[in-house]
């Protein structure tokens, strides 16, 4: 699904609210059965634009907006049973939409030996949208179908009052940018957390992933995928989203992992339930002479109940992201009680 706008100030209003997008996120959903790429396009997203988004200064707006965006998608295709779908959200001048999700998990029960696809099959577009379609977006014209969504501009009188969502300067990003969980069937909340860690790297991107021992008192601890698996999938994902960074993810024993002893990190993306964590971290930094990090905080990822990675949906967006389970112990639950569909997935 490509979305696009072509005036600045209608795209910086509607990033501020994405419900404009919703309908047609949704639509999109019901009409897909194996994977979803939503790919925003524009000139706050444009590579070549001098109007950015600055994602540490609109850090707040950006993961709502994620939040939302994957919200409505995940709903929508769990209504239909779609548990396992793959859905990614990426950015113009970031995100490698020339390389399509394998819908066959590596190493997974899913069958390794389809063939990988080369084009889209669908490309769903939404009306007055007069933008040409990215040469990177991988369509087939003899075999692509292109489908057109109803879309309803916000009303520019209407934006909501908030921060400022563009910046003349140069992106505030960090070099080395770190974070950590256990990854576990890799779901939107996973995503967020990492899609927002990226936006705030220049260089590198660290990510530490829960080793095997760390999570045996999981519920459902039969249904967790093995880390060779969730590695993999983590390092996919981000391949995805920003193919220009260089990513290090490793499996971690402990809460520090790298961050203990790397001095060229400079900044530590957390959920709520992660800041002990955080200052630990700082603790064992400072114990070492090495620097505090500064913490970023994903406050769209809080107040649920997925303990494993810490994180969950906070409090307005929670109530409708609730609905959707973005977890990953209820991914296993629902395995653990589906286990033909969850091979066919």
């Amino acid at each position: 699904m490509m979305v696009g706008s072509k005036a600045k100030a209608e795209e910086t209003a509607e990033i501020q609210s994405p419900s404009v997008y919703l309908h047609s996120v949704r639509q999109a959903s019901l009409q897909t059965t194996k994977a979803l790429t939503i790919y925003f396009t524009g000139p706050l997203f444009s590579s070549s634009s001098n109007l950015k988004l600055d994602p540490s200064i609109q850090w707040d707006t950006l993961q709502s907006f994620l939040g939302k965006i994957y919200g409505e998608a995940v709903r929508t295709a769990q209504s239909l049973g779609r548990v396992l779908w793959d859905i990614d959200v990426l950015f113009e001048g970031l995100g490698e939409v020339s390389t399509l999700p394998d819908t066959t998990q590596v190493g997974s029960k899913r069958a390794e030996s389809s063939e990988k696809q080369t084009s889209w099959d669908v490309l769903f577009r939404v009306e007055n949208d007069d933008q040409p379609v990215p040469p990177q977006i991988p369509i087939n014209p003899s075999s692509t179908q292109i489908i057109t969504l109803p879309f309803s501009s916000l009303s520019l009188s209407a934006t909501p009052e908030s921060q400022s969502t563009t910046s003349t300067d140069c992106s505030t990003t960090f070099p080395v940018v770190a974070l950590g969980g256990s990854f576990d069937h890799l779901h939107a909340g996973h995503k967020i957390l990492l899609t927002m860690a990226a936006l705030i790297t220049s260089r590198k991107l660290i990510v530490g992933v829960s080793d095997d021992p760390l999570l045996t008192k999981k519920a459902y601890a039969n249904q967790l995928e093995p880390l060779s698996l969730r590695l993999a999938l983590v390092h996919r994902f981000l391949r995805r989203v920003n193919p220009k960074l260089d990513y290090d993810v490793v499996p971690i024993g402990d809460v520090y992992g790298p961050t203990a002893v790397d001095a060229d990190i400079q900044a530590l993306v957390l959920s709520w339930e992660t800041v002990a964590g955080g200052k630990a971290v700082d603790d064992k930094r400072a114990e070492r002479g090495l620097p505090g990090l500064k913490t970023f905080i994903i406050g769209v990822l809080s107040h649920t109940t997925d303990e494993d990675l810490g994180e969950g949906i906070g409090e307005e967006d929670g109530k409708k992201m609730k609905e959707a389970k973005m977890s990953s112990t209820f991914i296993r639950e629902w395995i653990e009680h589906h286990p033909d569909e969850s091979d066919s997935a």
